[in-house]
């Protein structure tokens, strides 16, 4: 008799634990295929809320549990200005998740997972909620990798290796850089663009030359040490909408 052929999971539980900035619990999900027009098919690793679907812990300020003190997550779900749509992919995550679709991968087994893939640590929420070991032992197996760090100014150095600090104006731009990380600078279409900086190669201001799958320019310092060598990039806030709510929270925040 011949066996049934069991689906391959779309995603794996790679860590589950407490939130450092709250007292929900968190995973990290890692789901193996998209069809992200500007990432390409990277793998995306999400950190989610456990406890609480991501639109309801949008409006009840539980969405801190994974995106700590980010500005951009707005208040109670009001003055969002982050870019990642909690309706669709997310929610599908989170819902995959409480069903049971993604089985804990063993990091033994990241090499058959990882290995001639690009990955994108931090499809949604706060990516150095990823154990350092996880994140290295990803990274040393795939291709290559992208990462944003809204945390930079408190959390572990070590995550400068494999990360970007996003930043939303000069000062943070500078202090980023003062650390030891390269940047990633979100901006209005007004502004200038810095030294040492240019224009992500996958954005509508960019011409779309490229997805991030075959550009990876956001993978941090990679050998831990920021030179004059490196570029960071930087990006238009998404959409009309997205560079209207931008300057307003630059208002609130009086930031310039």
């Amino acid at each position: 008799m011949r066996l049934p052929i069991l689906d391959k999971p779309k995603g794996y539980t790679l860590y589950t634990g407490k939130s450092p900035f709250n007292d929900d619990n968190i995973a990290v999900i890692a789901i193996l295929h998209s069809d992200n027009s500007k990432t390409g098919d990277m793998i995306q690793v999400y950190i989610i809320n456990t406890e609480i679907n991501p639109i309801a812990a949008s409006k009840n300020n539980r969405d801190n549990a994974v995106c700590g003190n980010c500005k951009h997550r707005g208040n109670n779900g009001k003055m969002r200005t982050c870019y990642v749509n909690l309706a669709t992919g997310v929610s599908a995550v989170y819902n995959n998740f409480i069903r049971g679709k993604y089985p804990v991968l063993n990091e033994k087994h990241y090499f058959y997972t990882f290995r001639n893939r690009f990955v994108r640590f931090g499809a949604y929420g706060e990516p150095t909620l990823i154990p350092i070991d996880i994140v290295a032992s990803i990274s040393s197996h795939c291709l290559n990798w992208t990462g944003y760090t809204h945390q930079w100014n408190t959390c572990n150095a070590k995550y400068q290796r494999y990360l970007m600090a996003s930043v939303d104006n000069r000062k943070e731009y500078v202090k980023a850089h003062s650390m030891g990380w390269r940047t990633f600078r979100i901006r209005k279409s007004n502004d200038k663009i810095y030294q040492r900086e240019f224009i992500c190669p996958a954005s509508v201001e960019g011409g779309n030359r490229l997805q991030c799958f075959n550009c990876n320019a956001c993978n941090g310092t990679k050998d831990g040490k920021l030179t004059s060598n490196h570029g960071s990039v930087t990006i238009i806030a998404h959409g009309k909408v997205g560079e209207k709510r931008f300057g307003e929270l630059q208002k609130l925040t009086s930031v310039r």
